[in-house]
């Protein structure tokens, strides 16, 4: 299946790529960075486009040139740096989305997987179950995902074709985290095993938090 990846060189997205072109999938990266890490050994079997995701003409050009089957969104402000910017976070999270949706609906997309988060269960849920209901404490990040999962059905619904949101928990793994949050403080704690020292403030003893290894 020809499946264009949006945020494709990212932590998760360039494992979703990888994966798909494994398992036999033309693959197309959009991205404003080139392929890197994991990446590097598909280069010759994929195609890059540097874009804008916040660009509605570059994303509808791109899913068209490529006669994209499926698309796949991975890339989002997170929720460090939604929190700082929140204006520039909806652009990106809310409004790279509907470019998506969009050209999705324009072109006759069969398939659209959204990366989502289990945040939006609410912030302090420890046990979250995806029938469960939305608690009030959602932050920045996780209202941005909400919106956008509502925004996916109803597109889904008005104009036929599959929408898929996967909530998964603080993913890592060895692509570095742009930004600021969690999944960057994550990756500072294993840099402690350089012997580097490291204080995080935002979050106490007692925090506890589900995490997901990338490939996974």
């Amino acid at each position: 299946m020809r499946t264009m990846v949006f945020g494709g060189c990212g932590n998760v997205g360039s494992f979703v790529a990888a994966e798909l072109i494994e398992q036999g999938h033309e693959v197309c990266i959009f991205d404003q960075h080139p392929p890197s890490g994991v990446l590097v050994r598909y280069v010759r079997r994929l195609t890059f486009r540097k874009g804008d995701l916040t660009d509605p003409a570059q994303v509808l050009a791109a899913v068209a040139e490529q006669e994209s089957e499926a698309v796949v969104l991975t890339a989002a402000m997170l929720a460090g740096g939604i929190a700082e910017n929140p204006g520039s976070g909806m652009s990106l999270n809310i409004g790279g989305l509907l470019n998506v949706l969009s050209a999705a609906a324009t072109l006759k997309v069969r398939r659209v997987v959204f990366s989502s988060t289990d945040a939006v269960a609410g912030e302090t849920c420890l046990v979250r179950h995806e029938q469960a209901a939305i608690g009030p404490e959602l932050s920045v990040y996780a209202a941005s995902k909400l919106l956008g999962e509502r925004l996916g059905l109803l597109f889904a619904h008005q104009h036929d074709f599959e929408f898929i949101a996967l909530r998964y928990s603080l993913v890592f793994g060895p692509t570095p985290t742009r930004g600021a949050g969690i999944a960057r403080i994550f990756r500072d704690i294993l840099d402690t095993v350089d012997g580097r020292d490291l204080k995080v403030s935002a979050f106490s003893g007692g925090w506890r938090q589900q995490i997901t290894y990338v490939s996974d």
